[in-house]
């Protein structure tokens, strides 16, 4: 499995799910339930933004790295002179920043009014991930099979991981908090997380045992809202959900009286706050799946298409056959703006869903389709 792009962090409370244009999320380890943090209104002005809690977040640019933390300040650091730009970035946490150099590794904290840099000699392997220690040892890096540590003492150790592999799996990726005793160099992993290379999460929790977002979770939670609507698009198929990954995430987080919300106000039932949250969860950490449906845009943006009602033909064909899945249907913004999908979808027979539309009417829908371009 190829790892998603993102950093995390892991508390005593939460963890927290960070990728570079600053969308992120954070899973609630008392709860057990996931939800998306706020974006941040400067994030345009950074090549590389990673948000966390309490309004903390880490921003790159040229020459310049930014800790903002909970309390709103500002901290800016001049890394011209230390990081070249385009240096791998290792790990990013609040307060916290490691990337790769040619040469070794370049720490940079945020403490106080401060940032403070360190630069590591090299590690004895290439990491590909590290994070902040709580004490003991200034950080923790993997090369994906060992666990490293860079201790106070200006040397780096080997550890066996302080963690149990989840049963009959192999791990793609882990984050946890970290302290080291100077005197035995042991390390010691108060909380885990733990990517499976099946693409499953799991989470350390109090009580010490680990939850896991599961497909097989996510399997039931699509039969029992989408396939209604989205038969024949294998959404009930890991293969299927990625491959619509973007547009899923972004249509469960419609308000409901948006005519693209998923499932619509019109399905028979009503998908609840914390199975969307489950959904988006395990969507966030797939890699996106291929979709050749390409997307027309608005051919004339003077004209408003989201508030002109279609008419005739399309209208008949419509009401006969789509709006109970799509109540946006009856507006021409629909059909301009998915029209190759929609032909795809109804040629290939994947609509309408659920009935089977005559020969005469898919002819008549088609054309009504074409004459609106």
């Amino acid at each position: 499995m190829q790892s998603p792009d993102f950093k995390w962090a892991i508390t005593d409370n939460d963890l927290y799910l960070s990728r570079a244009d600053g969308k992120s999320l954070r899973y609630d380890r008392a709860s057990s339930e996931w939800g998306a943090l706020e974006s941040f209104t400067d994030a345009e002005s950074y090549s590389s933004l990673y948000s966390f809690h309490d309004g903390s977040y880490t921003g790159i640019k040229p020459g310049i790295l930014s800790f903002r933390s909970g309390t709103h300040k500002l901290l800016s650091y001049d890394i011209s002179t230390v990081l070249p730009e385009g240096s791998p970035v290792l790990g990013v946490s609040p307060g916290f920043f490691a990337a790769k150099l040619s040469d070794g590794i370049m720490v940079l904290r945020g403490e106080n009014s401060t940032a403070k840099s360190v630069k590591l000699k090299d590690p004895p392997v290439t990491l590909t991930e590290a994070g902040s220690c709580v004490s003991g040892c200034v950080l923790w890096g993997t090369d994906g099979q060992s666990l490293y540590s860079f201790g106070d003492d200006s040397s780096w150790a080997k550890h066996p991981l302080p963690f149990e592999a989840p049963a009959g799996k192999k791990i793609a990726r882990y984050t946890m908090s970290v302290t080291m005793d100077p005197a035995t160099r042991k390390l010691t992993a108060a909380n885990v997380a733990v990517l499976t290379d099946d693409g499953l999460l799991f989470v350390s929790t109090k009580g010490g045992a680990a939850g896991a977002v599961t497909f097989e979770e996510v399997k039931k939670l699509s039969v029992a809202y989408c396939v209604s609507c989205h038969s024949g698009e294998a959404f009930e198929q890991e293969a299927g959900l990625k491959a619509k990954k973007s547009e899923i995430i972004k249509r469960l987080g419609l308000g409901l009286d948006d005519g693209l919300v998923m499932p619509p106000k019109t399905a028979p039932k009503a998908m609840t706050s914390g199975d969307k949250k489950i959904m988006v969860a395990w969507l966030t950490l797939q890699t996106e799946g291929v979709d050749t449906g390409p997307i027309v845009t608005n051919p004339n943006p003077t004209v408003d298409n989201a508030t002109v009602p279609i008419t005739g033909v399309l209208l008949t064909q419509s009401n006969k056959y789509c709006v109970s899945c799509h109540p946006v249907a009856k507006f021409k913004a629909f059909w301009i703006d998915e029209k190759s999908d929609i032909l795809n979808r109804v040629n290939s027979g994947n609509m309408p869903a659920g009935q089977t539309m005559t020969a005469a009417d898919k002819a008549a829908l088609i054309q009504a389709i074409n004459d609106l371009m």
